[in-house]
């Protein structure tokens, strides 16, 4: 397992729409899942190893709090307080970010 396959994940996901498309009929709407939704971490972790990644759910949130703060650092902006709170494990309304993914 490592948080380095989960990070590579998280890239594909966000790249790839079919991949995307599969993982929501599976999981459901990946945009609008609370980030302490740990039966959705599950999920993501169950999927992505369907498709060949190895990792846990503890490194899938330190994945994807990483490719968030790089994704939002280099759209050249600050945080919104929301996105500061998922990225700091706490809990939003909605989807804020590119990945559409949130974990616990």
């Amino acid at each position: 397992m490592s948080k380095q396959s989960a990070t590579a994940f998280f890239q594909v996901i966000n790249t790839d729409p079919i991949l995307r498309e599969e993982l929501s009929a599976q999981a459901g709407d990946v945009t609008q899942v609370n980030p302490g939704d740990k039966g959705f971490a599950t999920q993501m972790v169950k999927f992505a190893s369907d498709h060949g990644y190895d990792f846990d759910e503890a490194e899938a949130r330190d994945a994807y709090q990483e490719v968030l703060e790089n994704q939002l650092n280099s759209a050249g902006r600050e945080l919104a307080d929301q996105e500061l709170e998922v990225v700091a494990g706490g809990a939003a309304d909605s989807g804020c970010c590119a990945t559409s993914v949130k974990l616990s």
